[in-house]
């Protein structure tokens, strides 16, 4: 039902999750949203919505963004994974190596993504991930755009992905199991791209990074700009992703130089 307006929208790609709704353990441990809102619960429903977005010519990821699979689990990711391919999903995303091995033997590189939770961070952690079969790494948030331009010049051979509006997350990107809600006063609350201008705000709830995409204008294997928010109200979401295109279009229409990197970030603020 969201997927008409979202496709008006702007949006060109959709990521969603899939729990068994009526089994408890399956939406804990499935992709590590556990809001029933965060997640298609039937099979027909979510095939529906991949027949909905490819008729207009959109995309569908799947996350399973578990951290972990205990061997007992493993035959129930296993059969997300059968169910991915039957459905035609464009890609899955992927959180353990366990569940990589398993999904590089279904998916290409093309169709296979490292999820945030993999925090790859260097180059030699995204050219770990890509021997494995990976295509896209999900970058964490706390990298500056300057680092993810530098780390995707290093490994110009795999996509990369950016988060830039939204975020609830009291964590570094990937270390779910600890915690870092404050050190010296700073909360680490971490929101989308990290932001480099000190006028914009780096870490907060609502977070947008939109006005530092300028940094990646010229790097084509940055693939992608990812609006958080498979629990949000679904007004909340059409907003940003209408802000979000328009951001977009501004950046692939500027001209280059100084003066046009300024007006779009003026731009971007304005929007938001």
């Amino acid at each position: 039902a969201e997927l008409p307006g979202l496709i008006a929208a702007g949006a060109d790609t959709f990521y969603c999750g899939f729990a068994a709704g009526a089994d408890p353990l399956d939406l804990a441990t499935a992709n590590r949203r556990h809001s029933p809102e965060a997640n298609f619960t039937t099979a027909a429903e979510l095939g529906q919505a991949i027949a909905v977005a490819h008729a207009a010519g959109r995309r569908v990821f799947l996350a399973l963004n578990e951290h972990t699979c205990p061997p007992d689990q493993l035959p129930r990711f296993e059969a997300r994974l059968a169910l991915a391919a039957e459905l035609g999903v464009d890609a899955v995303i992927v959180s353990n190596l366990v569940l990589l091995d398993r999904a590089a033997r279904r998916f290409p590189p093309s169709q296979l993504f490292a999820s945030v939770g993999f925090v790859a961070q260097n180059a030699a952690a995204v050219r770990f991930l890509a021997a494995r079969g990976v295509g896209r790494v999900i970058l964490p948030r706390h990298l500056l755009p300057a680092e993810i331009c530098a780390l995707a010049a290093a490994v110009p051979d795999v996509a990369f992905e950016v988060f830039g509006k939204n975020s609830r997350c009291g964590n570094y990107d990937g270390l779910c199991g600890f915690a870092h809600q404050c050190l010296d006063g700073v909360s680490y609350h971490i929101g989308c791209l990290r932001v480099a201008d000190p006028a914009v705000m780096a870490l907060r709830t609502d977070a947008c990074g939109a006005c530092d995409l300028w940094a990646f204008r010229d790097q084509p294997n940055i693939a992608s700009v990812k609006v958080v928010g498979r629990d949000l109200p679904r007004e909340r979401i059409r907003r940003d992703v209408v802000f979000m295109r328009a951001v977009l279009d501004r950046l692939h229409a500027a001209s280059s130089g100084p003066a046009a990197a300024a007006a779009f970030r003026r731009g971007a603020r304005a929007d938001h």
